[in-house]
């Protein structure tokens, strides 16, 4: 299997069950508010590289990842099917979904402190992020797990993004003691 720098979290095992590391809602949580929502894009680039590769579509994962607000929709719509057909029985509203990661990115637009809270769109994910992670948790071919602590990249993600919100922090006490 080929393995490049964008690459999925995929590991060939002998018994030819591919194990993919998945990640749980506080995990997911953390690393998107360090990274100001840019994790988020990440792991919809991961997903639409998974669904690519099990159902051989003919897609560009990292252009789906860019434009989340465009094909966000499908993807949540992709996830719940899946995880509905490997015996999920919950259910959410993906047009409800999309529209609040949409709303709460543009309130990245507000001027003054209150547009920051476009930081927390990730909140919308966590619905399909649950039905992702038990789909790949069912599958036969594709094994998922959870690992503890953060991986290597991760953790570049939690030190830069605690630097940034340090950064962040201070430019806001700055400007409200008019400096």
């Amino acid at each position: 299997m080929e393995k490049d720098v964008l690459d999925f979290d995929l590991h060939q095992e002998k018994d030819n069950s591919i194990n993919i590391e998945l990640i749980s809602t506080q995990k997911f949580a953390i690393l998107s508010f360090l990274s100001l929502g840019l994790y988020c894009i990440w792991w919809s680039y991961k997903v639409w590289k998974y669904y690519e590769r099990k159902d051989t579509l003919d897609i560009m994962p990292a252009a789906r990842a860019l434009f989340l607000v465009i094909f966000g929709y499908s993807m949540f719509q992709k996830i719940l099917n899946h995880a509905q057909a490997n015996g999920y029985t919950k259910s959410y509203p993906s047009a409800l979904l999309i529209i609040g990661v949409f709303v709460f990115n543009l309130t990245s637009r507000i001027e003054g402190n209150i547009g920051m809270i476009s930081v927390f769109f990730f909140i919308f994910l966590f619905p399909p992020l649950l039905a992702f992670n038990y789909a790949v948790e069912k599958e036969e071919v594709y094994s998922g797990f959870y690992k503890s602590g953060f991986n290597g990249r991760q953790l570049a993600i939690v030190i830069i993004g605690a630097i940034l919100w340090v950064l962040i922090a201070l430019g806001m006490y700055a400007e409200a003691a008019g400096m």
